[in-house]
This record gives C-alpha cells, sequence and structure tokens, in this order.
C-alpha cells in the first residue's frame, strides 16, 4: 500500500507539476500537496488548438500572460523527438506571439501527425543547462518527467506550464 501511494503521489505530482492546479493525494496516514501558479491564460497555435497544418505552412503561437515573465516553448514531433522552439523568451503580461524571431514563423516539417507544444513561463530566466535538459526522445510519459528536471530550478510558485497542439498533414 505504501509503495502505491508513492507512485501514485510520484504520477500526480508530474502531471500536477504540468498544469495550473493543485494536486493532493490523501491516505489515512499521508497528505501531499504540490501547486503551481496560474501565470498563462492561453497558448494556442496561429489557427486554434487541434488545427491542421501542412509541411511547409507557417505556425506562431498566441500566449497570453497575468505578468512579465519568461517563456520557453518545446514541441514534441510525433515521433517522440524534443527541441526547444523558443528559449527564455521575455513577455510582457498580457498576449504575446512567439514567432520564430527575425523569420516571423515557424516552417511546419514532417514527421507528419499529432504535434504537441506546451510553453514554459517562469518568472525569472532558466539555465543553459535546462535547455539542453529539454532536447532529445521520449516516449512513454518520459516527456513529462523531464519538464520536472527542466523546472527544478525554479522556486515554486514562479512557474506555469501550458500544452496544445496541432495535426501536421
Amino acid at each position: 500500500m505504501k509503495n502505491r501511494l508513492m507512485l501514485a503521489a510520484l504520477i500526480l505530482l508530474g502531471a500536477g507539476s504540468l498544469s495550473a492546479c493543485t494536486v493532493r493525494v490523501t491516505a489515512p496516514s499521508a497528505t501531499i500537496s504540490f501547486e503551481t501558479a496560474d501565470f498563462i491564460n492561453s497558448f494556442e497555435p496561429s489557427r486554434g488548438t487541434n488545427s491542421t497544418y501542412y509541411v511547409g505552412e507557417q505556425v506562431s503561437f498566441r500566449l497570453n500572460t497575468t505578468r512579465a515573465g519568461y517563456v520557453t516553448v518545446v514541441a514534441l514531433d510525433p515521433d517522440g523527438y524534443s527541441n526547444v522552439l523558443a528559449y527564455n523568451q521575455y513577455v510582457s503580461g498580457g498576449t504575446s506571439v512567439i514567432d520564430g524571431g527575425p523569420r516571423n514563423y515557424f516552417e511546419v516539417a514532417p514527421p507528419r501527425g499529432y504535434q504537441r507544444v506546451r510553453a514554459i513561463f517562469t518568472t525569472q530566466p532558466q539555465s543553459g543547462y535546462a535547455r539542453a535538459s529539454i532536447e532529445g526522445r521520449y516516449q512513454n510519459g518520459q516527456w513529462d518527467s523531464q519538464f520536472n528536471v527542466y523546472l527544478r530550478p525554479a522556486p515554486a510558485q514562479t512557474r506555469d506550464v501550458v500544452e496544445t497542439g496541432f495535426y501536421i498533414r
């Protein structure tokens, strides 16, 4: 029973750190709680969540935050590879466009399938090590675990993470 509680708590803590909510696991002898802040109001591709893009088309992302801070945007390709689209980009409170810098867009590329994209908001910039720690190939929920490693250096209550996605045809 104790091992199951620990496993459930670890799973829920990982999930809780990736959304703006409080996760609470209660058992007869323990209560574990983890809270993230509500800094991101919305995050979506330019055509909206779950929209369709074709290889070669342009995509940017709209982000609305409650305050100024730094945003890192990470994509998880349909084949499990992740890459950083924007790193420590300063955003002021309100609506910002994450668009790939001087090009003003990201170009959609294979592989085809569902493209997951996460915006990670922190009130302080992340270190260079953190950028490298979220690039790679992930399967079977490892991506969620890696975000905990990425966010661990940031003090509690100074971050928020949301996910959106779109289809690549």
